[in-house]
């Protein structure tokens, strides 16, 4: 005799597990991959079996679904254990990992972390990003430190079968693209110095008293097209002057740990560079070594002396009066008001040459037009700017100067 059907109060067969509830809700009873019963729960039939169609797909998949319920920390406490076999393998440095620990456990582990990472979307994702934005003041390189570790941990939860998909994917760059035309309504490629306002920049720099002693900090960046990072945190040892080259294979990051705008919830910390072609040795010219030169001079006579140390790196080359590293905050606020005041001066005399407002970034960006206009190799220009594809190059950091593009036609027409 055939099984009688078994139907809900409406009248609509329930399949093998399903059985509905006596608050008119339904469940579904089912085995997972290790044989323990589990149940689901949903509000209508139409929803638990869309919520069996997901397990059934999983199970046919291979995803593990004895791990449903795991949070985004719990998959973190896996992965941190097996990172740390590759610190004692020599596969990741243990500086790398330190960080890598530190931006999840305190931008992460708080709120995002305990969300259960089945359920994580890249939208998801975007949300919490823009939120450290807005309520942490964190900006979009700092968002890149969180974003590393956390794609990490996600990665490994696609790769244990816990996940079907990463969903950090692909955030990280709309992201930034988005900040970038917020911030600076311009597009991805960046913004360059012309050659006159790079020399009236440094004039500025140079022979006014009160500018003067941002004039090395400035100038070198100019003349060597280190990234921020790079600059502040170079350190003595980083520095041959008989070889005159500048060895360049970490960088210094800046974290604000509080709310936005908060003092004091400040932390430093060593990175590796950007990408591994930020290692480079970079020839040090004679202005470069001058400006060097200034700089330590200075510190002398001001009896300025390097006192941070950070993840065991000292004697920085670039401080303070406190003796403190310098940060892009910082570098930033004194370009504000260098620029303020040489652009009132210039219209004082009626010129029409004036500074853009511009961030301590520009400088990297003003170094590689320089190198394009002046014909250097490609290769010497990607190996300089520490990029791994010459596109980089070329496609964001080059700007197309009015004097150079000039020059470019008049050899066409002789």
């Amino acid at each position: 005799m055939a099984e009688k059907r078994r139907k809900d109060d409406k009248g609509r067969v329930l399949r093998k597990g399903e059985y509905q509830r006596a608050n008119g809700t339904y469940a579904y009873d089912y085995k997972n991959s290790l044989g323990k019963r589990e149940t689901v729960y949903a509000p209508t039939l139409v929803e638990l079996r869309k919520r069996e169609d997901l397990i059934t797909k999983d199970v046919l998949d291979g995803i593990d679904t004895t791990s449903a319920r795991l949070t985004v920390n719990d998959l973190y406490e896996r992965w941190k254990p097996i990172r740390a076999l590759d610190v004692k393998a020599g596969i990741l440095r243990e500086r790398t990992f330190y960080n890598y620990c530190y931006m999840y456990e305190m931008f992460v582990m708080p709120s995002f972390g305990l969300k259960i990472a089945k359920d994580v979307t890249s939208p998801m994702v975007s949300a919490f990003y823009k939120t450290l934005i807005t309520e942490r003041g964190l900006k979009p390189n700092s968002i890149a430190n969180v974003h590393v570790p956390l794609t990490q941990v996600l990665d490994y939860g696609v790769d244990s079968r816990i996940l079907r998909y990463n969903p950090c994917h692909g955030v990280m760059r709309r992201i930034a693209a988005a900040y970038r035309r917020k911030k600076t309504g311009l597009p991805p490629s960046k913004k360059a110095l012309t050659i006159a306002q790079e020399e009236l920049f440094l004039d500025c720099l140079k022979n006014k008293e009160k500018n003067r002693r941002w004039y090395p900090s400035f100038a070198f960046m100019l003349k060597t097209g280190l990234r921020v990072g790079e600059f502040t945190g170079l350190t003595l040892p980083d520095i041959d002057r008989d070889l005159r080259q500048i060895d360049v294979n970490h960088t210094l990051v800046y974290y604000n740990t509080g709310g936005y705008g908060c003092k004091g919830g400040s932390v430093y910390s060593i990175n590796d560079t950007k990408t591994p072609a930020g290692m480079r040795i970079l020839p040090m010219l004679d202005e470069v070594d001058a400006l060097l030169h200034e700089e330590i001079e200075r510190q002398r006579q001001d009896h300025i002396r390097s006192r941070m140390v950070i993840d065991g790196y000292r004697d920085f080359v670039f401080l303070n009066r406190f003796g403190d590293v310098l940060n892009e905050g910082t570098l930033n606020k004194a370009l504000k008001r260098i620029i303020r005041d040489c652009n009132f001066e210039q219209m004082e005399k009626g010129s029409d040459l004036l500074l853009p407002n511009f961030s301590c970034h520009w400088l990297r960006h003003t170094f590689s037009t320089r190198m394009v206009e002046s014909n250097l190799h490609d290769k010497a220009r990607m190996y300089l700017m520490g990029h791994e594809s010459l596109d980089t190059t070329d496609t964001i950091y080059t700007d197309a100067q009015p004097e150079f593009l000039r020059r470019e036609m008049e050899k066409m027409a002789a």
